[in-house]
């Protein structure tokens, strides 16, 4: 556990390895998970209630006021963290987009396509994201309920885009098209 909620957070995090899910809470107490963070991703907790590894992490940490000197002095850390803060706040736009205009299942899809695209690894016929996903976290991810995350993951599995292996799920790669006639015409 990085932070949890109600300590202050004066400080910028940097993560080396792993991966750490950013929860926020609601005025109604229902939490729920904005973003999860891997390797050279950076945490800037303003806003945050807890941050918690998903898996063995390490974290580089540093008085939010050194990380602003290091940015002054160096312009190549300065220019990183500003394309870090740039990552993030696409991250949370990209989020915020899909919960306002998505069904479930696509954002279900959609997330698991962004974890896969950044904590995937490559096996026959897909992509296994490594992060173990529990129906809680994915539902804390796409802002839904673990039972509608549920009939989602069904459909999804029974359209052939996702399996599930173990704790894990694997993104089914997509078959290439179907290749047109000979000679084909357009």
């Amino acid at each position: 556990m990085l932070l949890r909620e109600g300590e202050p957070w004066e400080t910028l995090a940097v993560v080396e390895r792993g991966c750490l899910a950013l929860r926020v809470t609601g005025p109604t107490g229902r939490t729920g998970i904005v973003r999860v963070v891997g390797p050279g991703g950076i945490i800037a907790a303003d806003g945050l209630t807890e941050a918690r590894a998903m898996v063995p992490s390490r974290v580089l940490v540093a008085p939010l006021g050194r990380a602003q000197r290091m940015a002054e002095v160096s312009p190549e850390a300065g220019a990183w963290l500003a394309a870090r803060l740039t990552d993030a706040v696409q991250d949370l736009s990209a989020g915020l987009s899909r919960a306002l205009t998505l069904s479930v299942p696509e954002r279900l899809l959609a997330t698991l396509q962004d974890l896969a695209a950044r904590h995937g690894r490559p096996v026959p016929g897909g992509v296994r994201i490594v992060v173990p996903l529990t129906q809680d976290t994915l539902a804390e991810l796409v802002g839904a309920t673990r039972e509608s995350v549920n009939r989602a993951l069904g459909r999804l599995g029974g359209r052939g885009a996702i399996r599930r292996d173990g704790r894990t799920y694997v993104l089914v790669a997509a078959p290439p098209p179907a290749a047109g006639p000979p000679g084909g015409t357009e």
